[in-house]
This record gives structure tokens, sequence and C-alpha cells, in this order.
């Protein structure tokens, strides 16, 4: 059959002039009606639920959760750095939008460069240490694996009032007094309402004084003091008499 002879049937058109290089209404009709492609898979940082050595000392093994929902696949882990008290690994998981599977676990190895030698492993900003046998454990997030025991430093205030019950944001706080094992901190909340650093202007403070004591090498609070000086009636059995005589009214 010639170019250019009409047909009655449109798909016949399309075939035939196909052939001729012109482009016509009836390609451009059945080229819109094909089915649109699916999204393409997004990657994120996978979830780890257990690491431990593998062969050797060398070869360090994550197990990686596999969502059904989005349908996880590809999962994989590499070094990002290795530091002489630390090693810093890195993972990836593709997520195929609208699609299920059976949720399960896969196992993913990573060589180091090096021997791992009892470093602390830190994954995805998350650090891991050794706990015996072969298998790591996750640290506090907050203090890693080895933090170092409660002391009269900012640092040592700024976990205290990280591990308690304190609002997250808008809080402000003071050490009025430290004696090892105890810790007095004054606790102004009253910023949590207005997002300051501390009390909103024109309100009154929401001030408490509270009472850290050390366990297992933490600060741990253990109940309230008044802020008219002292310890009044809340000093516990095991406190320092010292510590209650030279607290200020707050």
């Amino acid at each position: 059959m010639k170019c250019g002879t009409v047909l009655v049937s449109r798909v016949l058109v399309s075939i035939v002039l196909a052939g001729c290089g012109t482009p016509t209404t009836a390609d451009h009709v059945l080229s819109a009606s094909a089915p649109a492609q699916q999204a393409a898979a997004t990657t994120q940082t996978a979830r780890v639920s257990a690491v431990r050595l593998a062969t050797d000392d060398r070869v360090v093994e994550l197990t990686i959760e596999l969502p059904g929902e989005g349908c996880g696949r590809a999962a994989r882990a590499s070094v990002l750095g290795e530091e002489s008290g630390a090693v810093y690994v890195g993972t990836a998981l593709d997520l195929d939008p609208g699609r299920h599977c059976p949720a399960g676990t896969t196992a993913v190895r990573v060589e180091l460069s090096s021997r791992l030698d009892g470093r602390d492993l830190v994954v995805d900003q998350r650090p891991w240490g050794p706990a015996g046998a072969g298998a790591y454990r996750p640290c506090d997030p907050q203090r890693g694996c080895r933090p170092a025991p409660a002391g009269c430093d900012e640092d040592s205030y700024r976990l205290a009032i990280t591990a308690g019950d304190f609002p997250r944001s808008g809080r402000s706080w003071h050490a009025v007094a430290c004696q090892p094992p105890w810790l007095v901190m004054d606790v102004d909340v009253g910023a949590a309402t207005c997002g300051g650093t501390s009390s909103c202007a024109g309100q009154a403070p929401r001030v408490t004084r509270w009472l850290f004591t050390v366990r297992s090498q933490v600060w741990t609070t253990v109940g309230t003091l008044p802020l008219t000086g002292g310890c009044g009636t809340h000093l516990p059995p095991a406190a320092s008499l010292t510590l209650c005589r030279d607290l200020p009214a707050g």
C-alpha cells in the first residue's frame, strides 16, 4: 500500500502513515492513551535493628528492617569515615511508593579498611558499642557509648536536664550547688509558653528547685526543694548537711 492511502480505521491510518515519517493526529491520540508511568522509588536511611561482627574484625553485619508498606528493597551500607575511637557507617534503602510486599529483614555487610578493634560504630548518627561475643548494643544518643561520669561541669548539667522530665525547648536552668553525688538546679519552664530562654515578660517565673543524685554514673532527679533556701523538710536521709546549709533563696 502506498503512503497517503486513506483507510477507514484510525488505527490502520496510524500504522500506514508511520512509515512515511509524517506525524498524524491519530498518532497523538493513541500515544496519549498509554498508561502513565509509576512514581519513581525514593531513597532514605534504613532502620537498623542489630549490629555484629561477621567473618572477622574487619567485616560488620547490619540487620536492616524492610517495611512492607512502600516495599523496601536494595538495602545497602557504606563506610563514611574511620577515626581512632569510632567508625561511621551510612545506610540507604529504596522504597516503591504505592507498592506493598511482605515485611522482613535483610543482612548487609560492610568491610572496613582496618580492624574494628573495639571501636564504637556510629550508624546513621546512632552510636553502637561492643557488647561481647561480636555483638554490638545501641548506646545513649546523648551520652554515647563511653559517657563520662556525672560531674560539676556544664556538659554534665546539660545531660541532667536532657535526661529529666523537662520540656525539650523553652526552658532555662541554673546550677545552684554541686557536691557529688548531689546537685541542685533551678529549672524555669515558664519560657516554654513564649519560646524564650527565660520566663515571659510580665509573667511570673515558673521555677522549681530540683535535687539530683548520681545513679549509674548519671545525674537523676530525686525530688524538689523549697526556693526559700536550705533543704527544709525535703532533705533525703543521705543528703549532705553542708549542701543544704549553704543553699541560697531562689
